[in-house]
């Protein structure tokens, strides 16, 4: 009796390698501080985002900021500014911008 032929087993090690290597290569720009590109714009220097209210949020769903409507990726900011909030001596409030990073990161 006559065995159907065994598909070649593909190894996962390979991927496993890209994958570590790449979190390991690039892991230290969870550390760095926010960019003066767009962060200063959007989140540090943004009133609905410093701090985050409820409120707020549903503001970006009804009105473009800063000439972009992306009320999905507000949400999830304001949802990270919340957790992010650190009490600081130079300012009232001050958002960490180690979480945005960490979970930017976590997206490659």
């Amino acid at each position: 009796m006559d065995r159907p032929p065994q598909e070649p087993r593909s190894s996962a090690w390979p991927l496993a390698i890209v994958l570590v290597t790449t979190a390991l290569v690039y892991s230290a720009v969870c550390t760095h501080e926010f960019v003066a590109w767009d962060d200063t714009h959007n989140l540090v220097k943004n009133e609905r985002m410093n701090p985050p209210t409820l409120p707020n949020v549903g503001w970006y769903w009804a009105h473009p900021f800063g000439h972009l409507y992306i009320p999905v990726t507000y949400t999830v900011w304001s949802a990270l500014a919340a957790v992010a909030q650190t009490q600081s001596p130079a300012s009232a409030s001050e958002l960490n911008s180690y979480i945005f990073h960490t979970v930017d990161f976590s997206q490659f």
